[in-house]
Formats: structure tokens, sequence, C-alpha cells
């Protein structure tokens, strides 16, 4: 084979090889928009159709928290505070939750109206994105943080379910410790969003682990906030042996 030929041939290879690396690209992006669009957030659009109980652990405490679309007109009529710290809340707790329940509903609609598209969309670099494992129920994509500031320290994995392209998980975290900016040092950080897929409905929401593990200086950055929902009802859409498996499925979590 001479040199030239050769040469030829390699620069034949390169394009087929970037070419296909662009088609497989463009199915990727497509593939995880259907299943980011897939997913039923529970707290945003779509929960007039779900009745659910959330519970919510901080450093702050704790608490358990009811929603039901049914139970009235009003966004405050419709949450209800379970419990707060463990504890059974007296009436002014109960009011004072509902007060806030007005202005983060309140906030959350002007967070919506801004909001141009999908935001988990928003939060991953579309150029990044690369099929990392092509299962036969499952597919994982790699994915770098849209977040100028962390990109470079944080990256993100997203698996989907083939059947429905519906979203299994979102983890985010970063491979080793980083400091974002001086005398601040981030051992770990871990967002991780766990969904139940469901081929007729998308993906529900059933936990939301959030974590720091940091100091800047003297001062604990750490922090750890974690959602867990259950008792999820569908209540149009499906029927009801539908909406049961979402709560079996949730309960189990």
């Amino acid at each position: 084979m001479s040199n030239k030929f050769f040469a030829l041939s390699i620069s034949a290879a390169v394009a087929f090889n970037a070419a296909v690396s662009a088609e497989e690209g463009s199915q990727s992006l497509k593939i995880v928009k259907t299943a980011l669009n897939n997913i039923n957030s529970l707290d945003y659009q779509a929960a007039q159709n779900f009745r659910f109980t959330k519970a919510i652990t901080s450093e702050n405490g704790s608490r358990r928290i009811h929603f039901d679309p049914d139970s009235g007109s009003s966004s405050s009529s419709q949450w209800t505070l379970l419990s707060l710290d463990g504890e059974v809340p007296s009436l002014e707790q109960r009011q004072q939750y509902q007060h806030e329940v007005i202005i983060y509903k309140k906030q959350q609609r002007q967070e919506i109206e801004a909001s141009e598209g999908n935001s988990l969309l928003k939060l991953l670099d579309v150029d990044s994105l690369e099929l990392a494992r092509a299962g036969e129920l499952q597919r994982e994509y790699r994915f770098k943080v849209n977040d100028e500031k962390y990109r470079a320290y944080i990256s993100g994995l997203i698996t989907v379910q083939n059947d429905c392209q519906c979203v299994v998980s979102i983890n985010i975290s970063n491979p080793e410790a980083f400091s974002p900016q001086f005398m601040v040092k981030i051992e770990a950080y871990q967002e991780r969003y766990t969904f139940i897929p469901l081929a007729e409905v998308g993906s529900v929401v059933s936990r939301i682990d959030k974590r720091i593990i940091g100091r800047a200086l003297l001062i604990d950055l750490s922090q750890h906030y974690f959602e867990v929902y259950s008792d999820v009802g569908q209540l149009k859409k499906i029927d009801d042996s539908l909406g049961g498996t979402v709560a079996a499925n949730t309960q189990r979590e």
C-alpha cells in the first residue's frame, strides 16, 4: 500500500468516525431531552395530577407534608403539615406553614415563567453529553454541568430506561476534592435524583438527596438535604391500578 493511499485511508476513517460520533451525540441528546421532558415533577406543573406525602430532612430539622389537590381550591389548603421534627404541629405552626406555602408557590410560578424550556435540561452542558453505557434495559449518559464555576470539578450521569425513554436517576458528583475559590475546599458534593419510570406517565420523582462536605477556613460548609416521596397517587390520565403501582414503588424507597 502506498503512503498516499494509506494517508487517504486514515483521513477517510477519521471522517467516518467523526460522522458516527456526531450522529450518536445527536441521538443521545434527543433521547435525553425526551426523557427529561417526561419527568413529572410533583412540586411543579404536574402537581395537580397527583396526591403525595413528602418527608424532608436537613440540618434544620425534619417535617412531613401531604399534598392533595382535591382538598381545596387554594394552594394553602392543598398542603398540610403532618409533623415537625417528629411532633404533631400546633395550630399556629400549621397556619405558619400555610403562609409559607403561599410565598413559595408565588416564587415557584415566577421561576417557571422566567425559565425557558426544561430546567433540568439546563443543568447539563448538551455539548458534553456522551453515551457511557448501552444496555438492553437502560442507557447511561455522562455530562458536564453548565455552571462555569463548577464544571471543571463536577460531572453527572443520567440513567434512562429504554422502553419508555424515562429518567431513572440523575447523579451529579465530584470525583475528588476541589477548591472553587480561595480558602474554600469541598471534599464531597453530590446531588442524586431518583425516579420511578412508568410507560404511560413518564418519570415520577421518588427521592432527592443533596450533600456537601466542605470548609471555608474554620467554617463548616457541610449540608445535607433529603426528600422522600410516598403515598403517591395519580388522580388523572391513568387508572387506579397504575396509580397504585406508583404508590407501591414509592413506598419501597
